[in-house]
């Protein structure tokens, strides 16, 4: 009887070294479950009266997309991005949108997944806010009108590619006063 439940005993604690050990292994290497942070910088150029990104690409981005903004999500992996406005006063975020494809469509639609797969809040441990099916996030809806920074969570479920688009305008709701970029992110999925 002793010998039985010694013998149960280190089929046991095999076990759970063999689990501890692949779930370190797989943690060290980046496969499973890993949230990276990034940061996004744009800024308004007065001279040509565009909304620029500061930043060059994050990740190996496909050759279609490697331009300053384009962001890859690598599968198994999740998403913290930051973008800044830095510009001069006046300045502020007011919309986010997000597409699905490769080419930029002047109008989209997320399926219903799609719509929580991308969640902007203004802090960290903050209300996140979710886009509709037209992919898009009013910022001075929830945050007030003076935004300069939030943040995109990433869940990346699905290997998809995405175009974002940030509208930055100098007066609330006068069109003219805005101007908008639109860098692609390139999510490779989780499952």
């Amino acid at each position: 009887m002793k010998n039985r439940y010694n013998m149960l005993l280190t089929i046991i604690v095999l076990l759970i070294s063999m689990l501890l050990v692949s779930c370190a292994e797989s943690y060290k290497s980046g496969s499973m479950g890993a949230h990276n942070n990034h940061e996004i910088i744009l800024k308004v150029n007065t001279d040509t009266g565009k909304l620029v990104v500061d930043t060059r690409p994050i990740g190996n981005c496909k050759a279609t997309h490697r331009k300053k903004g384009c962001i890859v999500v690598p599968r198994r992996e999740t998403a913290s991005i930051t973008f800044k406005l830095k510009a001069s006063a006046g300045w502020h975020l007011t919309e986010f949108k997000i597409c699905a494809g490769i080419d930029k469509p002047d109008d989209c639609s997320l399926k219903g997944w799609q719509e929580s797969e991308f969640g902007v809040y203004f802090r960290t441990g903050g209300q996140k806010y979710f886009p509709g099916s037209d992919g898009i996030i009013k910022l001075s809806s929830h945050a007030g009108n003076a935004i300069k920074k939030f943040i995109l969570f990433d869940y990346n479920s699905t290997k998809q590619d995405y175009f974002y688009a940030i509208k930055a305008c100098k007066v609330i709701d006068d069109a003219d006063s805005c101007i908008v970029t639109d860098p692609p992110i390139e999510n490779g999925g989780r499952f």
